[in-house]
């Protein structure tokens, strides 16, 4: 029920639901196919196939069961970082969160970065890979931005 939701983001591929992993069975093809990734249409729109176990820069985004959330950027194509594939994703995860109950692959590639502002000042918390609009290392114009305002226990929003 919507009326019990706290946040709700969507957009990407489903990695973990319920605390079940997409890489966790050999059901992979079957789970891709239920979310729709595997239509000639969205096949057609993906920059790689979905269904291969490839290693690239990632973003990811979930909660753990008491409801905290999640963010994870997996650096890649540099000479610091050769990126994550699914697997390999759903088991850092579960390393740093052993209770995560779902996770969402989000956009990666070029755009697969981790940042913070302190005190006015921006800082790469990830190292970014090369792109066309930047030098591996440096953060690239990107036309999404997932943005959480952070705040000390007690301080008002």
């Amino acid at each position: 029920p919507w009326s019990r939701m706290q946040w709700a983001y969507g957009g990407g591929l489903t990695l973990i639901r319920r605390g079940i992993g997409i890489c966790d069975s050999d059901q992979m093809e079957r789970l891709l196919e239920m979310e729709g990734w595997m239509t000639p249409l969205s096949r057609q729109t993906q920059e790689s196939n979905l269904h291969t176990l490839v290693k690239h820069p990632r973003t990811a985004i979930g909660c753990a069961e008491n409801g905290d959330l999640l963010v994870l950027v997996y650096s890649g194509r540099t000479w610091r970082s050769t990126g994550a594939d699914y697997r390999e994703m759903i088991s850092i995860a579960r390393t740093l969160f052993p209770d995560i109950r779902y996770l969402m692959n989000c956009d990666g590639g070029g755009s697969a970065m981790l940042g913070m502002v302190q005190n006015g000042s921006f800082l790469e918390l990830s190292f970014p890979s090369t792109s066309s609009g930047s030098c591996a290392g440096q953060v690239r114009p990107v036309n999404t931005v997932f943005y959480m305002p952070i705040q000390e226990k007690g301080e008002s929003q």
